[in-house]
């Protein structure tokens, strides 16, 4: 038994039609359609500059710390100066060619 997709539309949907009917229903659909596709649009580009927003705030935290941490080293390599220390080579290694 073969049955079309009206048939199986309406029992899914408890005998009502699924589509709708005439040319005012569908227009009706399609402006609502419109609607939903803006909204999700514009829903979808907030999540997206609270993203790059987030991204940006955390990067300009990690560049503030590295420049902190490089300028504390820098100066401390300045007060104390090099390291200096002697050293003795116990083995050295020939290398075959």
């Amino acid at each position: 038994m073969k049955r079309n997709s009206q048939d199986y539309f309406s029992t899914l949907n408890g005998g009502r039609g699924v589509a709708p009917a005439g040319l005012f229903g569908r227009i009706v659909a399609f402006v609502v359609g419109l609607g939903v596709l803006f909204v999700s649009l514009f829903v979808g580009a907030v999540f997206i500059a609270v993203f790059v927003g987030f991204a940006m705030i955390v990067s300009i935290a990690v560049a503030g710390r590295m420049w902190w941490l490089r300028r504390k080293m820098q100066q401390h390599a300045r007060e104390h100066g090099d390291i200096e220390a002697e050293y003795t080579v116990i083995t050295e290694e020939r290398r075959r060619r």
